[in-house]
Order: C-alpha cells, then sequence, then structure tokens
C-alpha cells in the first residue's frame, strides 16, 4: 500500500475555521512543520486526520493515553472511513507499523528503550538497552513520512528524549495538535517543545467556536477571599522574619566589599559578554551598592543604558536576584567567600526563604502554599453555590473540583461537627451539607468515595443494574438521611463516573464535588453550566483542560451559557499585589 484510498473523505462539512486552516496548510507546512493550537470542540482530531490524508505519506499518531489513541482509531473509522471495521493497514503497535500506526508516547519509549510497553515510565534496567528496538530503522522501512503528535507537552524528560531521537533519525514532517500550549513551563521546556512542533502557525480561538455555536458562551470570575486570622498570624510572623533577614543584609559589609570587587566592575571592559548574559544579576548589584552608599560610575551605567537617577529602590525582588547570582550564579570570584555563603544560606533557611538552590523573599513558597490551601476558600465556595443556586434553581448543574478527598473529615457518628482545616472534597461537601444557604442538591464523586442525595438512589440503582449484576449496596451517610453513600464493588467501580454522570446530567445531582484527577481531563458532562477550580496543584494546562469541561455546548439546552469561577486568597501584607492565590 503507497497512499490512502481515494475514496476516503470526511463525512461532514468543514465548519468555516476549520476551512480557514486547511487553507492556509500549504504555507504553514514550508518547513515540514504545522504547529495547530485549537481548544476543545474545535474538530482538532479531525483536522489532523484532514492533514494526514492529504500529505498521503504512511503515519505515525502519536497521544499520551490508550484511551486517546483508541478515540483517533474509531474518529477515522466513523467520520473518514465510514465503518466500524478497523481495516488491515491500520496498526497500533508501534513494534510492527502500517500505512497508519497510532500509538502511545510510552509505547514509543518504551519500545526505543527495550522496556515493557506497559513499563515505559519505570526506571530501565541495565539490560534494557540489550533488548532495545531499532524503531527508527523499522519506521523508515515502513515509509513513515508524517508524524502526528497530539499533546505533546509535560511528557517525562525520558520519553521526550525518545522521542526527539526517533524525530531527529526519520525525514518527516511533524504535524503538532494541542488545545493548551504549556505556556506557563520554564523556557528551556518550552524551548523543547518547539523543536518538536515548530513555531506556532496558527490558533483557532475559542471567540470563533463561540460565534459558531460549537461552544458555550462563557465567563470567568475570580472570587476574593481574606486568610483567617490565624492564617495571617502565620503570615505575619514569616513576614517578619524575612523582613528582618533583609535589614541585616542590607547592612552586611562584608557582602557589599564582595560585590564592589566583582570583575563586572574591576574589569568591565572584558565582562562585557557575560555581563549581557546576566543583565538581572548585574543590575541588582548596582542597586545594592547604590542602596548603601557607593558612586555608581556613569561607564558603569552606560554598559546597560540607565542614568543614575533612574536607579531603582533596592527591594526584596532585586535582593533575591542578588542572593541567587552570588550563592548559585556559579562565579568562580564568588568561591573564596565559602564562609560568607554558608551563613547567608543558614539564614535563608531559618527564615524559610530558601527551597533547595532557590531563593524565595519575594514569592515565599511557605506562605504561598498557605494561601493556595487557605480554609476561607470554603466559605467562598458557599457563597458562589448560593449564588448560582438563586440565579438557576434547579436548572443549576455544577462541579467543584479539588485535589484530596480528605476522608479524615468524614465521621462514623450521628453527628459530623469535625473543624474543617483542609481543603478537599470532603470539606466541601461537609461545608456545603452545615450551610443554612444552601438548598442545592449535592453530590459527591471520586475514585473511593460516591454520596448521593438519597433521593437519587432508585435513579442509581436503575442506572447501575445496566452495568452490574450483582445487587448495588448504598448506605445511609450515619449523620445525615437525605443522603447516601454508594459501596463500589468491582462492577460498579468500573463504571460509576459513567452512572452518576447521567444522574447529574438529569439534575438529581445539582452540585457535584469530585476530584480534578478523575473529572479534570476527558470527562463529558454537557450539561454543566458552572465549575468551581478549587485545585491547588495547577498549572495552565491543567487548569485549561477543566475549564474545558463546562465550556461545550449541550444540545439539550441550545442557550447554554457557563461561568467559571477561580478561588483566590489575598495576602493582606502584600501591598503591591504580587501575590494571590
Amino acid at each position: 500500500m503507497e497512499k490512502f484510498p481515494d475514496s476516503i473523505q470526511f463525512k461532514y462539512p468543514w465548519r468555516d475555521y476549520q476551512s480557514r486552516v486547511l487553507a492556509e496548510l500549504e504555507t504553514h507546512l514550508s518547513d515540514d512543520h504545522l504547529h495547530l493550537i485549537a481548544p476543545p470542540g474545535s474538530g482538532k482530531t479531525i483536522l489532523g486526520l484532514e492533514v494526514m490524508l492529504r500529505l498521503n505519506k504512511p503515519t505515525l499518531i502519536l497521544a499520551p493515553s490508550i484511551a486517546i489513541r483508541n478515540q483517533w482509531i474509531h474518529r477515522f473509522c466513523e467520520l473518514f472511513l465510514q465503518t466500524s471495521e478497523v481495516p488491515d493497514w491500520i496498526s497500533h503497535d508501534i513494534k510492527a507499523p502500517k500505512f497508519l500506526t497510532v500509538a502511545t508516547y510510552q509505547a514509543l519509549h518504551a519500545v526505543y528503550r527495550g522496556l515493557p510497553e506497559e513499563e515505559g515510565d519505570l526506571i530501565e534496567s541495565p539490560t534494557a538497552a540489550a533488548h532495545a528496538i531499532d524503531l527508527p530503522k523499522i519506521l523508515k522501512a515502513r515509509g513513515v513520512q508524517t508524524i502526528i503528535a497530539d499533546e505533546a507537552h509535560h511528557l517525562k524528560n525520558a520519553w521526550w528524549k525518545s522521542l526527539m531521537n526517533v524525530k531527529n533519525e526519520l525525514d518527516t514532517v511533524i504535524v503538532g495538535l494541542t488545545a493548551t500550549p504549556p505556556y506557563d513551563v520554564p523556557y528551556a521546556e518550552w524551548k523543547r517543545y518547539l523543536e518538536l512542533n515548530g513555531p506556532v502557525d496558527t490558533e483557532i480561538s475559542v471567540p470563533e467556536l463561540v460565534a459558531a455555536g460549537d461552544l458555550a458562551p462563557h465567563q470567568d470570575f475570580v472570587y476574593f477571599s481574606e486568610p483567617t486570622e490565624s492564617e495571617a498570624d502565620e503570615l505575619a510572623e514569616r513576614k517578619k522574619r524575612i523582613d528582618e533577614f533583609y535589614e541585616e543584609i542590607c547592612g552586611d559589609e562584608e557582602l557589599l566589599q564582595v560585590i564592589q570587587s566583582h570583575k563586572f566592575f574591576t574589569d568591565a571592559e572584558s565582562s562585557h559578554q557575560e555581563i549581557f548574559k546576566n543583565v538581572e544579576s548585574y543590575s541588582s548589584m548596582i542597586i545594592y551598592m547604590n542602596h548603601a552608599g557607593v558612586e555608581i560610575e556613569k561607564e558603569t551605567l552606560d554598559i546597560i543604558a540607565v542614568k543614575r537617577k533612574e536607579i531603582p529602590d533596592l527591594d526584596l525582588f532585586w535582593m533575591e536576584s542578588l542572593l541567587q547570582f552570588f550563592l548559585f550564579g556559579k562565579q568562580e570570584q564568588f568561591d573564596a567567600h565559602e564562609d560568607l555563603q554558608k551563613r547567608i544560606v543558614s539564614r535563608l533557611r531559618k527564615c524559610s526563604a530558601l527551597e533547595r538552590t532557590s531563593i524565595n523573599l519575594v514569592h515565599n513558597k511557605k506562605s504561598d502554599e498557605l494561601l493556595n490551601k487557605s480554609i476561607t476558600k470554603l466559605d467562598s465556595i458557599g457563597e458562589i453555590v448560593a449564588t448560582e443556586h438563586r440565579a438557576l434553581g434547579d436548572k443549576l448543574r455544577m462541579v467543584i473540583l479539588t485535589d484530596y478527598i480528605r476522608k479524615e473529615f468524614l465521621a462514623k457518628s450521628e453527628s459530623n461537627d469535625f473543624l474543617l482545616t483542609k481543603m478537599g472534597v470532603v470539606p466541601i461537601f461537609e461545608s456545603l451539607r452545615r450551610s443554612t444557604k444552601n438548598t442545592a442538591k449535592l453530590g459527591v464523586l471520586s475514585g473511593s468515595l460516591v454520596f448521593l442525595p438519597a433521593s437519587a438512589l432508585p435513579t442509581f440503582e436503575d442506572i447501575a443494574s445496566n452495568y452490574a449484576s450483582d445487587s448495588i449496596s448504598a448506605k445511609t451517610l450515619p449523620f445525615d438521611t437525605d443522603y447516601v453513600s454508594i459501596s463500589l464493588t468491582q462492577a460498579v467501580r468500573k463504571n460509576i463516573v459513567h452512572i452518576v454522570t447521567q444522574i447529574f446530567e438529569r439534575g438529581e445531582v445539582e452540585v457535584l464535588i469530585g476530584t480534578q484527577a478523575l473529572l479534570g481531563e476527558g470527562w463529558d458532562a454537557p450539561s454543566i453550566n458552572a465549575l468551581i477550580l478549587a485545585s491547588t496543584i495547577g498549572s495552565y494546562v491543567s487548569s485549561n483542560q477543566m475549564r474545558g469541561r463546562a465550556i461545550r455546548t449541550n444540545p439539550s439546552t441550545p442557550n447554554k451559557t457557563a461561568n467559571i469561577w477561580h478561588l483566590v486568597c489575598l495576602d493582606p501584607y502584600d501591598k503591591k499585589g504580587r501575590r494571590r492565590y
């Protein structure tokens, strides 16, 4: 087989924004790369398959999971081949590629390194190399000339290495598709991402999809809170320790002398190239010396085109930059001052401002974590739920996503009066259940805990009977007879998300509380019209994936709109507004 069958074509008309991307295809592929950013609902997979057909060469599609790998094959068969049968020229075994091969990044790494495919994320054994397969040779023999990389970001470092080695050994066109580019990663990771996918060629914007009716109109809101009194006291104490350290280091004569004697100032002429590589550090040294009353020479300022009156005041940001350079900047000149370095490191640790080799004076990690997990966010959630329920009534379909279950806040007695001191599924459920403001029907869905309103139990039993032959076990919560806990047998556990989703879609649960690990990606419930992101472990990618749960259209509600709520706890001692979590 040398090309795709001529009869293959997409069974539906192209949307306007899809036609735009395809019309520009020749230009985008001029560097043998197509890098497309397309939000959920834009038909990213369909576009990838159409590009594959137009290139018309043996193709390898790489997906981030087995489920998504299978989805690629299913979509191609259903929407292009228009058959339920998978033809024999499609393979999902990367060791035995065919004209079209669909595999996971993990499988590629495992085969490339000689690991069992299901162990592609484990530490390689010393004998692994002996079992490695020359994967580039196999793919070359099959004639692979197109690689489609679906959501190739945040892969394990070892997987990146295997993927880039395969790319570099093949003469292929790379089609990079993503809904969530990793904008918030370190520069080195972003650079690696672009080395694979090439620069971004085109983007399908969210407004295009909303205008076309393919995404629901939606609005993001931020709900602010302030820390509790005890949290504020802890922040104040940590701030006091950092301020004391700052005052001490500002007057450190030994450090001042070390900075003044650096080659940037004693031999600036031959240090220009290194200065330009470390402009921020150089600036911080000037600012520090200026604060100490040292006369800064005009020649020193001319290097970075700054006038004396433009030198900023010294603050925590510039002190952090200065100490980062002095302690961890790998400057040979500083090696002779090891005792001073040890003294400063010790002081930084005492005020919790050092994380390995990262100094945190401005964004102190422990303070950030306290704000991030502030218990006042439980009150914020309660106010949001009450507001949305007043507006939508029984039409409310809200999802609250968080990180942990926190079963320790469940009581086995007739009353549950545990003090709620942490964020999590159970504390959120308990906070809402106890609130006099809340009248919404609550549900909990996690991998090990499922709560439903007692009124929804008959519906649950009816739906679950289609999946499980054994009887359903449900117990009334000892502290609230209005709710039941579902016992997760093996048969039920496998289908619990699908079962509870149907109950939620019907409105027998109006507010569903779950973990972002279970519901944050790949879960589809079109009726969601309100979402609270109560997750503290997040990145741009994961946050965008969670937002995607709410903005899909709902065929049964053509006029659907959605609100997405973000929780922020303000630092009362941060006058410049740098820290909000």
